[in-house]
């Protein structure tokens, strides 16, 4: 909220509940596709691999 943006947020939990990432809305900037899942599906993207 300080940073203007909506209050919305994404969590990425491994099967174990190990915390892997974690990500807000940062929509403030007027681009309105910075969601955080999107942002949490580029970084298990790059991250995480078919085998994990």
């Amino acid at each position: 909220m300080e940073a203007s943006d909506e209050p919305f947020g994404s969590i990425l939990v491994a099967a174990n509940g190990e915390v892997l990432a974690e990500d807000r809305n940062h929509v403030s900037g007027g681009d309105h596709t910075q969601h955080p899942e999107f942002a949490l599906a580029r970084w298990a993207a790059k991250n995480i691999s078919a085998k994990d």
